[in-house]
């Protein structure tokens, strides 16, 4: 389950994020069977898709612990130095571009041939700027997100904005039942 907290106009401007204190205060609920935060980049992202889809936007990305992912596949992992980033897509991005795709002249797409797409992410921020070959290895059902592995999303935190904390807007719990009314 995929909770975050209510921005409401008194708290907007702040930081909404989890802090350490609220994750163990998770971890200690008894309804509550495993917590994992997204962690989102602090730096600047660009995707574009080459010449066959003539598509560039700024994008975000996330990452969480593999346990939490649906589908993660055996080349879901990244260390420094490689230059291609797996992706875990979501289902319903998926689903949205095809809808968006042909009001932009641009093609469909099936989730087969999404892997084959060579997406570009340029990397930026003020410990410079890269560019990595992003390859689509799976879709996920579960969380509507932009997923790179860990240890992708670390590196490129630390590299790109020197930034090493590990702040979450969005948090995923594992529950035995999300309708208990103690959870609720």
């Amino acid at each position: 389950i995929s909770i975050s907290k209510t921005i409401t106009n008194a708290n907007m401007g702040k930081d909404n994020s989890f802090t350490a204190s609220d994750l163990a205060a998770l971890k200690n609920q008894p309804t509550i069977q495993g917590v994992a935060p997204l962690i989102s980049n602090k730096f600047r992202v660009r995707a574009t898709a080459g010449d066959i889809i003539p598509f560039s936007t700024d994008l975000f990305l996330e990452s969480i612990d593999n346990n939490f992912i649906d589908t993660v596949p055996p080349t879901f992992t990244w260390q420094p130095g490689q230059m291609v980033v797996p992706i875990i897509f979501s289902s319903d991005f998926l689903e949205m571009y095809n809808v968006f795709a042909p009001a932009q002249g641009l093609p469909q797409l099936s989730a087969k041939t999404l892997s084959s797409v060579n997406i570009i992410l340029e990397c930026s921020g003020p410990g410079g700027i890269q560019n990595f070959r992003g390859n689509i290895v799976a879709l996920s059902d579960r969380i509507n997100s932009i997923l790179v592995p860990q240890s992708f999303m670390n590196w490129s935190n630390f590299h790109f904005s020197g930034d090493t904390s590990v702040r979450a807007s969005r948090v995923f719990i594992k529950t035995r039942d999300a309708n208990d009314p103690k959870l609720i």
